[in-house]
């Protein structure tokens, strides 16, 4: 299905009587705020205010891609989520990224949509789709560069339970250095920070066969030196990541 990116994308979330929207390129699913909290070596313990995850930290990415179980939601109504890989939009790339997944909102009626979106950075090209799947479906997602070029990346994202597919070539430029797979609550402004949308809780997400892709093939991120990243708020963890096991990784939501 051919999908129109648009400049201005409203997630359709009212936040204080407001209907916010990602009105451009630092909007709804952006970098992470760190704050380095030290680590063993191999793997470094980060917090950030808006990303739960884990980062890959070698260089020279022609891809990214892993798996996870779509959460249930629960909680107040209104709230929001959203599930990613993607490459790019950490540090020095905090404006320069690639991104694809399922944004999970829990609507003011307390019914759940599951939506797949994609984006890059830092052209304002974040489109929500209009393709859903649901709770507990088996998801796949991918950012993968087109052989022989160095500007085309194939974004996909596959739900074996329903048999959605989405598939889109986009033209980024990309630095191809860290491989991200996030559970994020987006910001609900366009300066790439707070205020943030209320995060909706979620059941824990299990990511599984998380790789990072080099020209020589693709490698579990359990491998190499990779961040660990808790979402924190007021020195209170709200998304964990736990212990990464060579591919696989669970994050749960906090209080």
């Amino acid at each position: 299905m051919h999908q129109t990116t648009k400049r201005y994308i409203q997630w359709g979330i009212a936040l204080l009587g407001l209907v916010l929207c990602a009105c451009d390129s630092q909007g709804a699913t952006t970098s992470a705020a760190l704050t380095p909290t030290g680590g063993a070596v191999g793997v470094q313990s980060i917090n950030s205010a808006n990303w739960g995850g884990y980062v890959s930290l070698p260089g020279d990415l022609t891809g990214a891609r892993a798996s996870w179980t779509e959460p249930t939601l629960s909680g107040p109504p209104d709230t929001v989520a959203a599930t990613w890989v993607g490459i790019g939009g950490w540090g020095t790339t905090y404006n320069e990224g690639i991104q694809v997944g399922v944004r999970e909102w829990l609507k003011p009626d307390g019914t759940a949509e599951h939506r797949i979106w994609y984006e890059t950075l830092p052209a304002s090209t974040w489109t929500l789709t209009d393709l859903t799947v649901a709770a507990n479906d088996a998801i796949s997602a991918s950012v993968m560069l087109v052989a022989g070029t160095t500007d085309q990346w194939q974004l996909a994202l596959h739900d074996a339970t329903s048999g959605v597919s989405f598939a889109q070539t986009v033209t980024h430029t990309s630095a191809r250095v860290y491989a991200d797979y996030i559970v994020e609550d987006p910001n609900a402004s366009a300066n790439n920070g707070p205020p943030y949308y209320p995060l909706t809780q979620f059941s824990p997400i299990t990511f599984t066969g998380a790789q990072a892709c080099y020209a020589s093939g693709c490698v579990a991120i359990g491998g190499g030196p990779a961040l660990r990243v808790t979402m924190v708020r007021d020195t209170t963890p709200i998304a964990q990541p736990g212990p990464l096991l060579n591919d696989t990784f669970t994050v749960q939501r906090g209080n």
